[in-house]
């Protein structure tokens, strides 16, 4: 499932495949129900290839909710793959290897401009402050997840600014940790777009979605660690 997550090895028919069974069990962020997912369209989306600061498409999928249309509320949405920053050319993937690289605060610019594929500093270093800004909401809700499945960790209190994404890397290992343990089976570690990516696309969007909870990672998980 890994290959969903990351830029150079996507394809659009088996991401829509992925979409379909996990909304079998899942609800629907327009109408909060589960049901099937109907496709309304594709579209293409621009992303940064960085080794060559050129912009490269992708195809996304639309969805459609007829339930969502005939209640008169927003009724399509586009599905962006978990390695998209919603509104921006700019990976989240990349942008997650940048902060994993600076964990400390300080940027190398020279060095970033490589990872994002631009030379812009302000962009660089707005992109740098919303990993942070969303590690610390994904962080929070991972320490929810964890003291739900795993009661006899306790829950961290407020990470110091230079430690938190050190802090996020370990908690996504104590959710792999937990999943081994849960199911007996290895599993590989998540990436942290598995995370982080939900949190964007609740910050970024222009009109609050039905469904109320995109940040439940807990459906995520398990349909992410699930092996049958």
């Amino acid at each position: 499932m890994t290959e969903y997550f990351r830029a150079y090895t996507y394809k659009t028919d088996p991401f829509v495949s992925f979409l379909r069974e996990y909304f079998k069990e899942n609800i629907c962020v327009l109408c909060s129900g589960i049901h099937r997912l109907y496709i309304h369209g594709y579209a293409g989306r621009l992303v940064r290839n960085a080794a060559t600061h050129e912009n490269e498409e992708i195809v996304i999928c639309i969805i459609i909710c007829h339930i969502a249309k005939r209640a008169g509320r927003q009724y399509t949405k586009r599905m962006l793959p978990p390695f998209v920053t919603p509104e921006c050319n700019i990976t989240l993937e990349n942008t997650v290897r940048m902060v994993e690289a600076m964990p400390d605060g300080r940027i190398n610019y020279s060095e970033a401009a490589m990872l994002l594929g631009t030379v812009c500093e302000k962009t660089i270093r707005r992109h740098y402050l919303m990993v942070i800004a969303y590690s610390e909401t994904a962080v929070s809700l991972l320490a929810e997840y964890l003291a739900l499945t795993a009661p006899f960790l306790s829950q961290p209190g407020q990470p110091p600014y230079e430690d938190l994404f050190i802090l996020f890397a370990s908690m996504m290992q104590a959710v792999c940790d937990c999943e081994v343990k849960r199911s007996g089976k290895h599993h590989d570690l998540a990436p942290p777009t598995l995370y982080l990516h939900p949190v964007y696309v609740f910050k970024k969007t222009r009109s609050a979605l039905t469904g109320k909870k995109p940040l439940n990672l807990s459906s995520g998980i398990h349909f992410y660690f699930d092996t049958s």
